[in-house]
């Protein structure tokens, strides 16, 4: 799995063609599984894939909002979220993954919609994320395609009910380091358990 920088360095086309690719790649993931198994937590705080999918549709709508304050302002101040919340209060176990799919699928096609419409000084515009700091909207979409891989990977963890080590530490922020300040402080971490990463990415 690529890492946020190596997608960074790659052309422009190469990670919006990433992108497109998720909603057909969850489809095929969950084609033909069972309410139980789309269900089933592979350990006590680990995500099932019902919620994996909830989650990325909900952090999708949050992704836009994000991309709409940075064309519409000067360098906003995210405001952090917390996934792990949202996955309890939004009772993301009990959501329907068909249903969480298809609006995930649209939020997926408004968000390539914005992508589609950025002029080349719109593309470096940017906003001050909790953990990254200052981020473009070409950096967005470098965070989303490591963000989608990052996820369909615990997905189909989640599917054959297998999970990753709890990490011994949480992910540490490095606020106004940008992306490669967040790689360089927990490059062991996301090593040895990306979803744990994902949460401060996510945030």
């Amino acid at each position: 799995m690529a890492t946020i920088e190596e997608y960074a360095r790659r052309p422009r086309e190469e990670r919006m063609t990433r992108v497109e690719r998720t909603p057909a790649e969850l489809a095929d993931a969950i084609k033909g599984a069972s309410g139980a198994v789309l269900e089933r937590r592979p350990a006590a705080r680990a995500w099932a894939a019902n919620e994996v999918i909830c989650h990325l549709r909900d952090n999708e709508e949050w992704f836009l909002e994000r991309m709409k304050m940075i064309v519409a302002m000067d360098l906003p101040r995210f405001i952090a979220t917390n996934p792990d919340r949202w996955a309890e209060e939004r009772q993301y176990l009990t959501n329907d993954a068909g249903g969480a799919l298809a609006a995930f699928r649209r939020r997926r096609a408004e968000t390539l919609e914005t992508f589609g419409k950025l002029t080349s000084a719109q593309w470096e515009k940017g906003g001050v994320h909790p953990a990254l700091g200052r981020i473009t909207l070409d950096g967005v979409l470098s965070v989303m395609a490591w963000h989608d891989d990052n996820h369909l990977d615990q997905l189909t963890r989640a599917l054959a009910g297998a999970s990753v080590s709890a990490p011994s530490s949480s992910p540490r922020e490095s606020a106004g380091q940008g992306i490669s300040g967040f790689v360089r402080h927990n490059s062991r971490l996301i090593r040895a358990n990306p979803q744990a990463a994902a949460l401060v990415l996510d945030a």
